[in-house]
């Protein structure tokens, strides 16, 4: 009887080992095995399962918990996500090469976030009062909606015709952090420009500004920024940015036929 009692004891004890094995907690979060020791499957947070996640589908990368990124309030969860199933034929090696992209759960909602986010140093940075429906997955790619990747450069492309149709609403903070993932170059300096046009004076005014600041000369920033002045009621920086348009305009050797007529009246 007591031999008995010690090979159940036994059992008892390599099933818990077994159990904690396949599974690791990370704060309030619990993510269970599935394949290989790398592969995440289901997700319990507080203790309950995030049915909605954790499907045949959802496979996600995490090596340790330092890998996963959880925000102050615990409610949202940054996780690398398998889109690969390259994993099955020689995971460890290719776990070890394979960029897995970041994708931001919900996990007050059980879903994917529906927000931007960022990774900077490891932290979960949203842009503030976003409404668009995609996230930054990296530095370079972000998923959008209806979960399809694209390259930060084809997002751009994208992003002033959201901001002229109200999908994406972004304030100065969102624009800073915009600025920080994606910096103004030659390539997007044209479209920075274009989203600025879209954008609420003061958001305008901050953008314009920092297109400024790499590209003084750029002749349709000063335009642009003196008409954001004059709409926020400051007619004195209108002014001074409308000279300096207009200098760069005679400067450059422009068509001064092309200069508004808007300008002439509110430099007088």
């Amino acid at each position: 009887m007591k031999f008995k009692n010690i090979i159940i004891l036994l059992l008892c004890l390599l099933l818990t080992r077994s159990y904690s094995q396949q599974s690791q907690k990370c704060g309030k979060y619990e993510f269970f095995h599935q394949k290989e020791k790398n592969i995440w499957q289901k997700i319990k947070y507080k203790g309950s399962e995030l049915k909605a996640i954790s499907n045949e589908s959802n496979l996600f990368l995490i090596f340790d918990c330092s890998s996963v990124n959880i925000s102050k309030d615990n409610s949202f969860l940054l996780i690398r996500q398998i889109l690969s199933d390259k994993f099955e034929k020689d995971s460890i090696e290719y776990l070890s090469t394979y960029e897995a992209p970041y994708i931001v759960i919900d996990s007050d909602n059980d879903a994917f976030a529906p927000d931007f986010v960022s990774i900077q140093d490891k932290k979960l940075v949203f842009f503030s009062n976003s409404q668009g429906k995609g996230e930054f997955a990296d530095d370079h790619n972000l998923l959008y909606e209806g979960k399809k990747y694209f390259f930060i450069e084809d997002f751009m492309e994208k992003l002033p015709d959201e901001v002229k149709n109200k999908r994406v609403i972004l304030n100065v903070d969102s624009v800073e952090e915009l600025i920080q993932n994606n910096p103004i170059n030659n390539k997007n300096v044209r479209l920075y420009n274009d989203i600025a046009f879209f954008l609420g004076y003061k958001e305008s005014i901050y953008l314009l500004q920092k297109i400024l600041e790499k590209y003084p000369s750029r002749v349709v920033a000063y335009l642009n920024i003196a008409d954001s002045y004059w709409l926020s009621g400051d007619k004195t920086k209108a002014q001074e940015n409308y000279k300096k348009y207009v200098a760069l305009m005679k400067s450059q050797n422009k068509e001064i036929r092309k200069i508004p007529n808007r300008v002439w009246t509110r430099i007088k």
